[in-house]
């Protein structure tokens, strides 16, 4: 049953993210490692979706869209929560990761918690900083996409983007 739930969740997803594609959205913000397999058979339903289309003109039109599409460029940030001691909360890491997600979208370079984010990922994880980053930045009207289990999650993600 979950391997069904699992692929149909995955098929309804590929669906709606098509849908937003033609309403203008070109950007896709995962927040979390759990997301990141739907995300991956969502795009695969895609192209077994292109694979069925009857001639090349279709399959390469659907193709083209789908290489230009969110599952392309997508931004992944640990809006995960596991707080390490007291002194942290799930909430003030979320609300962190939504300040960066913030300076990100706005292309604030002087923004301290993205200047933050960046000296961790040339200093901590040894990468080059432009390539941790998709070619093209979300604007403002990007696709979250985020598994829900208890919906604490999301709930304090959406706290955090209203601040």
């Amino acid at each position: 049953d979950n391997l069904i739930d699992y692929t149909r969740a995955s098929k309804d997803l590929s669906e709606y993210i098509r849908v937003l594609v033609k309403e203008g959205y070109r950007h896709l913000v995962v927040p979390s490692r759990g997301a990141v397999p739907f995300i991956s058979a969502a795009a695969a339903a895609w192209r077994l979706d292109i694979r069925s289309l009857p001639t090349y003109d279709e399959r390469l039109k659907e193709m083209s869209e789908l290489t230009y599409s969110p599952f392309h460029q997508k931004l992944i940030l640990p809006f995960s929560a596991d707080p390490q001691d007291a002194t942290q909360t799930t909430a003030a890491i979320r609300r962190y990761w939504s300040r960066v997600l913030a300076g990100i979208v706005r292309r604030d370079g002087t923004d301290p918690y993205l200047t933050f984010y960046k000296v961790l990922v040339e200093n901590l994880a040894k990468r080059n900083w432009l390539a941790a980053l998709p070619s093209k930045l979300p604007t403002e009207n990007f696709i979250f996409v985020d598994t829900v289990v208890s919906g604490r999650a999301i709930c304090e993600i959406f706290r955090a983007f209203e601040e």
